[in-house]
């Protein structure tokens, strides 16, 4: 049987993500942009995402 360890950071990104998807309502891929992205890369997206529309 598998295990996977988690840190202490990856549950408080969980926890984050949780909170943005269930808290706030934020739909899927923005809450994960949000988590995991750093703020460069998530400006970088959202420019991206802008343009294609």
């Amino acid at each position: 049987m598998s295990q996977i360890l988690l840190t202490e950071e990856d549950i408080l990104l969980l926890k984050k993500l949780y909170r943005l998807r269930n808290g706030e309502r934020k739909e899927l891929t923005a809450a994960i942009f949000a988590t995991f992205l750093s703020p460069e890369e998530l400006a970088e997206r959202l420019m991206i995402e802008e343009n294609i529309l």
